[in-house]
């Protein structure tokens, strides 16, 4: 006689769910009490997975925020740089650049770019 250990729990069940439960088990060669405790270990795995996953997210969205700032900052950069030499643009490409720079500072002005 084998004494058994491991606590047990009474479970009630729909019907449809335990037919389901049985298939899977034959499928898998194993009982129905395996099957839905391989299920539940399964399921308590994908919560250290989802947790990997979001402090992956948080991460990448960091990064995501520094790159942000770091391409304002170059937006602002170039602006500078482009205002600072706009007496030394040729005069037929001076209403070209001068489009660029509004619009550049335009887009600088809305939130987010």
């Amino acid at each position: 006689m084998t004494i058994q250990s491991d606590p047990q729990y009474k479970l009630r069940l729909p019907e449809r769910l335990r037919d389901k439960i049985k298939e899977s088990a034959s499928t898998h060669n194993r009982s129905m009490n395996a099957d839905i405790v391989a299920r539940l270990e399964d399921s308590f795995a994908g919560v250290t997975n989802v947790n990997e996953f979001n402090e992956k997210l948080q991460e990448m969205a960091g990064e995501l925020i520094a790159l942000s700032t770091e391409n304002r900052e170059m937006r602002r950069l170039y602006i500078e740089a482009l205002n600072s030499n706009f007496d030394k643009i040729p005069e037929g490409l001076k209403s070209k650049y001068g489009i660029l720079l509004s619009e550049l500072i335009e887009d600088e002005k809305k939130p987010g770019i």
